[in-house]
């Protein structure tokens, strides 16, 4: 029998001595221990044993503790090993294991399979070597609560956990095979660009785990494995802790004591070698050494003695060299100078809040560098001093901060010019034009002045235009700092809503940028794309086109330029073409998607995947729309910097795919969900009103016209008011309002805003889409007040614009068309173009319920009008049961009501009074709760018919009072007699 042996009954007296003796500093552990009084030597001695370990110079200490006990006599494992320790084929709680894949963490990790045969699945099973260290219990059980809440494609998946006979905790967490991050490159022989790629999908990772406000804290090349296929998995979250808000504590036990400090200390950021509280700036110092290591090949601090002192020195207080000068390799020096030398210097800064605040940012940095953008990691000292001006002053922060940032892009790349002296000089020179540009707009607004509280009240917009006016005769001899002034400004004009000035200036960075790039330059490329977005978002499609095409020939005469440029124009063809030519849109989408995929994840894949998503559906693929949209919304939940802006399109564009594959309860929760985000943000531009467009066109669809009506009120008063330099969200807005208004039974108004819709719709260059829209919106109304041959021009004009353009509106033409025959009272010419018209597209001559809900209804007012009762008493009754519920499992909406209403006349017609009048008097009641009863003429024209039905039953005063409140109705809207069978 070995010591430890001997030992196992008092491991609890050594478990908690050992607790205490690590709370102390370790210089004084070794004479605390020899004062203990009537402690056995053997405890002593192994207490010594266990405490030597932990004062190991560096590396994991808990991963260098000793074998307490070895597998039984005759077990797999090795006769010299300690009793107890675990061997292949024992079971652990389920699992059988298989072999051991490692030790570390005070246990050891085994390949393990499930030997209940409830599950075929190989996993890592993490236990312990001992089963009596209380505290070694709480920290698995700890591991364990931390990755049950996390669930990402980097991090390695928590299967099961327990507690085996022993009474040994185990978790069975994703196999990984693997090798750690620097071994794999080194390995695969990797670029710098391809080693920041997998350091982006670390990033990725890690911030996940923030979100869920989970520290990793031991973050180190070990912990990060790298598959054949270049994918990261991230491990070992078991010495994290979960960052409690303000109502919770931390229990202080021997547990948190040893988290509170790194367990490699080469990895430690300087709160931990001190002691010190941690928080998400620790993990970013500790992912700045990783990168460091992995990209420069050399850890940022070389030490004479070696030692953990002289370590932790450094780390404290010892600023590491710059990564391109620690580099080896020129190729390698030279990639790392720059962007690289100065995200990696601020990542390991000393100060927690000098540091990037969030690994988000840290990321953020690195795939601007990727695409070959300037990052934010630049010289701070004139930006501080800038942005304290401002806060000063009062100048909003945001046009603060993006100025500043401009500026210090310029200074920065001044700082590390080292092609020539040429361009170090021209580099000077543009950051000293725009310093003293940036800071000449902000002392003008300073309170050094006669007025001083007119500068501190100066507005966010009026600093801006005062700079934009400047920079039109300003910075002429430095037109490099002058062109990404333009390209900031415009940028803060849009997010203003103010598109006019947005689309000055990025005409001003064209002619600019093909004077200093070249008319084929990337720089060129990329303004023109900017400028293509400035005329879409205006209305003028067809410029914007042109600006597209201006960009694409330049691109091919430059076979070399980068896949940022391409990105930017397949972006921007890919909204601009769903005007006019929705395949294009697709095809420029798909390939903005693959082109944003060969870089670090960004805004643009976001945007790219919003795009795949928005033409999929509109091109009649919405179950292909759901898997981009929700990569999109996953991204930007984990990652609000990736584009918190679009996440209620994104809400709002879901919910449209939801509704086109009949998903209405979610649907309308993710529109509600879109509105509420944007009333969160406090959003006053475009977008709350957009989301609150297309609630109101969902809830149209549903039949709840009055619901719509009062979703779409407020945005309507916006866009009524709008008078120049608008977008489409206008007049679509107000024609949505206009429809609703008219099925609401609102005709006047409802035409009004119509009409308003066409005002401004006009004044777009180029909506081929919304135009013909607009016309049959208001061929519809002039029906219902008999203006039969406004309506004839109406529906005619936007069939012709629709076939000449290919918007898609001819069907809802050859409707409008049949309705007006219907009013005209030629029912059964209506009933023939139908059935014409069906044989013609292959359709069979009346509809199934597979069709949708309004194509039954036409079809049973078109037999109706046709006298085919015994047919339209089928066909209704596959309404009814159609439109029998809607969504939020509200009553059944307007068409449901229509849909019991024909029903009802089918049965009057079939010889069955009493149940057609029952269906109308009930269609007619369900209807009332979705329009407006005092002007309705569809409620006139079912009262009118429920009357007819009350006569033939003998109820002849129920039949006047429902007969005299439809001419009281009728009286209103000017309109003698009912117009037509249908809505």
């Amino acid at each position: 029998m070995t010591m430890l042996r001997e030992l196992a009954g008092e491991w609890p007296m050594v478990d908690r001595l050992l607790d205490q003796a690590l709370d102390l500093p370790p210089h004084e552990r070794a004479a605390w221990v020899e004062s203990l009084d009537g402690i056995q030597a053997p405890v002593k001695e192994t207490l010594r044993r266990l405490l030597a370990v932990a004062s190991a110079e560096t590396g994991d200490f808990l991963g260098t503790l000793p074998k307490l006990v070895g597998p039984p006599d005759g077990a797999a494992g090795g006769g010299d090993a300690d009793a107890g320790a675990a061997f292949a084929g024992e079971l652990v709680g389920p699992w059988r294991l298989v072999r051991e894949l490692g030790t570390g963490g005070m246990g050891s990790v085994w390949l393990a399979d499930r030997a209940d045969g409830t599950l075929r699945r190989q996993v890592a099973l993490k236990l312990p070597r001992l089963s009596w260290a209380r505290g070694l219990a709480a920290r698995m059980g700890r591991e364990r609560d931390i990755l049950a809440t996390l669930d990402h494609p980097r991090i390695a998946r928590l299967y099961d956990a327990g507690v085996d006979a022993a009474g040994r905790p185990w978790l069975a967490l994703e196999y990984v095979q693997g090798r750690p991050i620097d071994e794999h490159s080194r390995r695969m022989a990797l670029g710098i660009g391809q080693r920041v790629q997998l350091l982006l999908q670390v990033c990725d990772a890690v911030a996940y785990a923030h979100s869920r406000l989970v520290l990793h804290r031991d973050l180190k090349p070990a912990n990060i494995l790298v598959n054949d296929a270049g994918e990261v998995k991230l491990l070992d979250f078991g010495i994290g802790k979960l960052m409690l808000g303000d109502g919770g504590a931390a229990p202080s036990t021997a547990l948190t004591h040893l988290g509170g400090r790194a367990l490699t200390l080469d990895y430690a950021s300087p709160e931990q070698v001190r002691g010190e509280a941690l928080g998400t700036p620790s993990d970013v110092y500790s992912l700045g050494v990783v990168a460091y290591e992995l990209l420069a090949g050399r850890k940022p601090y070389l030490l004479k003695r070696g030692s953990a002192a002289e370590l932790e020195e450094a780390i404290a207080t010892v600023e590491a060299p710059v990564a391109s000068a620690a580099a080896q390799e020129r190729a390698v020096r030279d990639a790392l100078r720059g962007n690289l030398d100065a995200i990696l210097r601020k990542s390991l800064h000393k100060a927690a809040a000098d540091r990037y605040p969030t690994v988000d940012a840290f990321a953020q940095d690195l795939r601007r560098h990727q695409a070959g953008l300037a990052v934010s990691a630049q010289p701070e000292t004139w930006t501080r001093r800038v942005l304290r001006r401002a806060r000063r002053h009062k100048v909003e922060s945001a046009i603060a901060a993006a100025m500043a940032f401009g500026a210090a892009v310029a200074l920065w790349q001044a700082g590390v010019a080292r092609s020539s002296a040429a361009q170090a000089r021209q580099e000077a020179a543009t950051a000293q034009a725009v310093q003293g540009f940036i800071e000449s707009v902000f002392a003008a607004n300073s309170g050094d002045q006669t007025r001083p509280d007119s500068g501190r009240e100066t507005t966010a917009r009026e600093l801006l235009d005062r700079a934009a006016a400047r920079i039109q005769n300003e910075l002429r001899d430095t037109p490099g700092a002058r062109l990404r002034l333009l390209a900031l400004m415009a940028s803060m004009y849009e997010d203003l809503n103010q598109f006019d000035r947005q689309r000055e200036l990025q005409e001003q960075r064209v002619v600019l940028a093909r004077q200093v790039a070249g008319p084929d330059g990337d720089e060129t490329v990329l303004a023109l794309a900017d400028l293509a977005h400035a005329l879409a978002i205006s209305g003028r499609e067809a410029d914007a086109r042109q600006r597209l095409d201006e960009a694409d020939a330049a691109l091919a005469k430059q076979p070399d330029s980068g896949t940022p440029a391409r990105l930017a124009v397949a972006l921007r063809r890919a909204s601009v073409h769903r005007a006019d030519d929705m395949a294009r849109s697709l095809q420029s989408a798909e390939q903005a998607l693959a082109l944003a995929r060969l870089l670090p994840t960004s805004n643009e894949l976001v945007l790219a995947l919003y795009l795949v998503g928005e033409t999929r559906l509109d091109t009649g693929n919405a179950a292909q729309a759901v898997a981009p949209l929700s990569e999109a919304i996953d991204l930007v939940e984990q990652q609000p910097g990736l584009g918190a802006s679009v996440l209620t399109p994104l809400y709002v564009l879901r919910g449209q795919v939801q509704e086109a594959v009949g998903q209405h309860d979610a649907a309308e929760a993710s529109f509600r969900q879109g509105i509420a985000n944007e009333s969160r943000r406090g959003n006053q531009g475009v977008t709350p009103h957009y989301a609150a467009l297309k609630l109101g066109v969902f809830l149209f669809n549903r039949g709840r016209w009055r619901n719509s009506v009062s979703a779409l009120e407020a945005s309507a008063r916006w866009a009524r008011d709008q008078q120049r330099d608008f977008e489409t969200t206008v007049p679509m807005v107000m024609a949505a309002y206009g429809r609703s208004l008219v099925a609401h039974g609102n005709l006047v108004p409802g035409l009004a805003a119509l009409d308003r819709a066409a005002e401004q719709a006009a004044q777009l260059q180029d909506a081929p889409d919304l135009v013909p829209r607009i016309d049959l919106f208001r061929a519809r109304a002039w029906i219902r007040q008999g203006r039969l041959d406004d309506a004839a021009t109406a529906i005619e004009r936007a069939a012709r614009i629709s076939k000449e353009r290919g918007t898609g509106h001819e069907e809802q033409a050859r409707q409008l068309r049949r309705e007006l025959l219907l009013a005209r009272g030629q029912g059964t010419e209506a009933l023939a173009v139908w059935k014409e018209e069906r044989h013609r597209a292959g359709l069979s001559a009346m509809p199934g319920t597979a069709e949708g809900p309004d194509v039954l209804l036409e079809a049973v007012a078109l037999l109706l009008a046709a006298e085919a009762p015994a047919e339209a008493r089928s066909l209704a009754a596959q309404a009814t049961a159609a439109t029998s519920h809607s969504a939020a499992g509200a009553a059944p909406g307007a068409f449901g009501a229509l849909a019991i209403q024909l029903l009802g006349q089918a049965l009057l017609a079939s010889g069955q009074p009493a149940e057609g009048l029952r269906e109308l008097e009930r269609g007619v009641e369900l209807y009332r709760a979705h329009v407006d009863p005092a002007v309705s003429l569809d409620l006139a024209d079912a009262l009118a018919r429920l009357a007819d039905a009350r006569v033939r039953a003998g109820l002849a005063k129920e039949a006047s009072s429902a007969r005299a409140e439809a001419a009281a109705i009728r009286g209103r809207q000017g309109v003698a007699v009912a117009a037509t069978a249908l809505r």
